[in-house]
């Protein structure tokens, strides 16, 4: 029988960078040693997946919005609250969610 590495059963919509794996077809993170599952709202799980696409690049909030919400016109600080609650859902991990002033957010990697 062949044997059932967790690694072959994860989705292929699986990303890693550093200590944080995200699943995107479970709509959850896990950060490295434990995998304890951290469940993601949609619209956190579509921010982590394009930031951690784009690891090393800073997306403009525009860009972020148009992304999330296309045509839909929505308040910026929706995308503020957004990105607030996904920090605080990675404490603990070596990745976190910066942003430069004027310029956008960026995944940064500490060791």
């Amino acid at each position: 029988f062949p044997s059932h590495d967790k690694s072959r059963l994860r989705a292929k919509n699986t990303i890693r960078v550093s200590d944080l794996i995200l699943d995107f077809d479970r709509l959850e993170c896990s950060i490295l040693p434990e995998e304890t599952p951290i469940p993601l709202p949609l619209k956190e799980a579509q921010i982590l997946k394009i930031l951690m696409e784009n690891q090393g690049k800073c997306l403009s909030r525009h860009d972020l919005e148009r992304y999330l919400w296309s045509r839909v016109k929505v308040s910026s600080r929706n995308l503020d609250s957004h990105i607030s609650r996904l920090r605080k859902r990675l404490k603990g991990s070596h990745v976190c969610i910066s942003s430069r002033y004027g310029d956008g957010y960026f995944l940064q990697v500490s060791v």
